[in-house]
């Protein structure tokens, strides 16, 4: 990643890295960060989860750990990234993706394993433990070498049970080579949802990784959905405090900037709630609503911070748990059998998921959370009222005195009775749990309401346009947006216009690829045959997607794999599972008559 060593440096999603440190990096968990270090040099540890919900910095706690153990090199002897090395995510694949890692550790140590036969047992005869290390790990670049690698992966998920204790015999072998345990880096399981298929399959190899000094990366809510891996220690990253997001931002602002933003700064941390990606969205879209678009302080912060909400917090009427969230809003924690016996888990674990709810702290006890409601979804005068005087924040506070409910997030009843709320808290801590808040249900306690200072509303698609031509195409950034159209025709013509105003700035070279029946196996050949030769690509998917091209929707935890590419998804529109991720609807931009 290219860093301006003096200006800003909005990157948001990027983890920091060996270069970023000394110009980015703030020092937040300094007692975890210790004991994270202890445990990296420790030999003889068990194995360690880092949890913590999106956007608490966990890779970047880790890879800061990694850099100051002793070499400044990765301490770990095999990383798989169930995130990004995965394509199918079924089980055979696991676990052939790991053998691979296992037969290429044995070959760099020199550590003989022919006696096992395993390329002729899973491959066939006349093939070497050299060729099923190939075809486990290639990084295939054509449908059908894919497909055949896919064929070694089932073929090893038939295999699995007897597999198990010859990869134990390996790994005996590796650990008296090197004189001590092996030490294995399970990164990107923090993309899984914890009820979805996937995450069933990937069970076994994590229990299988448990025996050994194994480091995971987890969400929060995967301390209680799994099976005996979870059981490990962990060390759990919670949201910043403001003074370490002002930090945070301020770096990223640079010397060059970081006076002339200090005032919204206070603001900005506020409504961040703590979680570092989400304060450093709002930052991004806050310097653009300033710089390009020339809004007031008030108008821009109120279009960072809508902007943000819409993009990242998937707030749909049909699941957003209202009555939940009322209650973890006026106590200010989260009872752990909410997690885990109740029968809405479901709803909690959607609402931390999606950072509805951040958790902020633990109890001595550890039978509550504490917790509270991302800001971006509760009334802007609850967060505003407190912070410093500034001529943003004076700006600020009369716009949130004029929005008695917040103009960026949701609205709630407060006609709602004190009797009321210790209801519904009775009924949570009764034994009747599956009609929690039954009194809540019958008022609408939070309503999601269109901002009037939005920048989309009134919906401008000209400005949207212009923002996506410098916002996504300019060269220091890579990115991704997904867009929904209703008519093929006039998508084309819009990405034309998009792709047209970016050349405006410089030349672009964009593909435009489209795909009739796509497969996870053509996406991916597709951008990956494609992504050296062009600066972007706009990829059309002409048929609707629904929750039945379950192949297609495991790319969503494929994306850290393309965080390197500029892509704009053009999706057909439909009332179905890509709703609550396009930017826009393209109901309100269909050709007149």
């Amino acid at each position: 990643m290219i860093r301006n060593e003096n200006g800003i440096n909005f990157d948001v999603g990027y983890p920091l890295s060996e270069d970023d440190f000394h110009l980015l990096y703030v020092d937040i968990n300094k007692d975890q960060h210790q004991r994270f270090l202890d445990w990296i040099k420790d030999v003889k540890a068990a194995p360690l989860i880092i949890c913590g919900q999106i956007g608490t910095g966990k890779t970047t706690f880790i890879e800061k750990g990694f850099f100051e153990t002793d070499n400044q090199k990765s301490p770990f002897d095999i990383k798989i990234s169930f995130d990004t090395d995965t394509l199918f995510h079924f089980e055979g694949e696991y676990w052939g993706l790991f053998l691979g890692k296992i037969i290429d550790l044995a070959g760099r140590l020199k550590v003989d394993i022919s006696s096992f036969r395993l390329a002729k047992d899973i491959i066939g005869s006349g093939c070497s433990d050299n060729d099923l290390k190939e075809q486990l790990l290639r990084e295939s670049i054509s449908i059908s070498e894919i497909k055949k690698q896919k064929e070694v992966f089932v073929k090893v998920g038939n295999l699995v049970t007897e597999l198990h204790p010859v990869i134990k015999k390996i790994i005996s072998r590796i650990e008296d080579k090197n004189g001590r345990e092996l030490f294995i880096y399970a990164e990107g399981i923090d993309k899984f949802k914890y009820n979805e298929t996937a995450y069933h399959f990937v069970q076994g190899m994590l229990d299988f990784m448990a025996d050994y000094k194994t480091l995971y990366e987890v969400n929060f809510v995967h301390l209680y959905f799994g099976n005996r891996w979870r059981r490990s220690d962990f060390i759990i990253l919670h949201n910043a405090g403001k003074q370490e997001v002002e930090a945070v931002l301020q770096k990223r602002l640079g010397d060059r900037y970081k006076d002339f933003y200090s005032g919204i700064i206070p603001a900005i941390a506020g409504m961040s709630g703590g979680n570092l990606r989400q304060g450093l969205k709002i930052l991004t879209e806050y310097y653009y609503a300033v710089e390009v678009l020339k809004k007031t302080a008030d108008q821009a912060f109120s279009y960072a911070c809508s902007l943000t909400r819409n993009n990242s917090l998937y707030i749909t009427r049909e699941k957003f748990p209202s009555d939940i969230i009322k209650v973890v809003y006026q106590d200010g924690y989260l009872l752990t059998e909410m997690l885990t016996e109740w029968e809405r888990r479901d709803d909690i674990h959607d609402a931390l998921y999606n950072n509805w709810i951040m958790i902020t702290g633990e109890s001595k006890d550890k039978k509550q959370w504490e917790s509270m409601i991302n800001p971006l979804i509760i009334p802007a005068s609850d967060i505003i009222t407190d912070l410093p005087e500034s001529p943003e924040v004076v700006l600020l506070k009369q716009w949130a005195k004029e929005h008695e409910t917040s103009p960026f997030g949701l609205e709630i009843d407060k006609s709602i009775s004190e009797e009321q709320i210790e209801g519904a808290k009775a009924e949570i801590e009764s034994e009747n749990k599956d009609t929690v808040a039954s009194t809540l249900t019958k008022t609408r306690i939070f309503d999601i309401i269109d901002s009037e200072s939005c920048g989309l509303n009134p919906f401008n698609i000209i400005d949207l346009f212009e923002r996506l031509a410098v916002y996504f195409l300019e060269e220091k950034r890579k990115d991704k947006i997904i867009i929904a159209y209703d008519d093929l025709e006039i998508a084309k013509i819009a990405n034309d216009f998009i792709v047209g105003k970016a050349a405006t700035y410089k030349p672009v070279a964009c593909k435009n690829i489209f795909l009739k029946n796509p497969t996870a196996e053509n996406i991916f050949t597709e951008i990956r045959n494609n992504e050296d030769k062009y600066t972007a690509l706009s990829i059309f998917f002409e048929n609707a997607l629904s929750d039945k091209d379950k192949d297609v929707l495991t790319l969503n935890k494929l994306r850290d794999s393309f965080i390197q590419n500029r892509m704009i998804w053009w999706i057909k529109f439909s009332i179905g599972v890509f709703k609550t991720n396009c930017l826009f609807q393209q109901r309100n931009f269909k050709r007149k008559p």
